[in-house]
């Protein structure tokens, strides 16, 4: 399993209360992304809290969209682990009204496929991959064939 892989699950292991965000204005790949990691981690992670925000509900109805909590404001809520997918920073993900990038203490985990790097992360996961979803998809498989859950 890659290093940075090995990374994300240990601040997942770690986390009780697991936060997703992506981009604002979010397309179909931020949703999916999203919505398959959520999926996978409370599937295999059962005892945990994951949520997954955004700012609008996709245009057109996909599986499990009524998981997404749409916010107005995304502030600090306690989350001890913060992922963010198809984007490569706070910059992409958050608005002038928002306040989690300024006081959340949670690890910062990206799961992105751009050739942007954030370095306020804890972690990236970016395998130039054709898309965020595929980049997800690739993690969450790898982790399935070592985790004991």
């Amino acid at each position: 399993m890659k290093k940075e892989y090995r990374q994300l699950k240990r601040l997942i292991e770690k986390a009780n209360n697991i936060l997703i965000l992506t981009h604002k204005s979010p397309d179909f790949d931020a949703f999916a992304s999203s919505l398959i990691l959520k999926n996978f981690l409370n599937t295999n992670y059962p005892k945990k809290t994951v949520s997954f925000k955004a700012r609008n509900s996709p245009t057109q109805n996909i599986p499990f969209m009524h998981e997404i909590q749409i916010a107005s404001k995304i502030d600090e809520s306690g989350e001890d682990l913060i992922i963010l997918t198809d984007s490569s920073g706070w910059n992409m993900c958050v608005t002038d009204q928002d306040t989690i990038h300024l006081t959340t203490k949670a690890p910062l985990a990206v799961v992105d496929h751009h050739d942007t790097i954030e370095s306020q992360a804890d972690v990236t996961i970016n395998n130039n991959m054709s898309s965020a979803t595929e980049q997800v998809l690739d993690f969450c498989t790898r982790l399935q064939k070592k985790s004991p859950y």
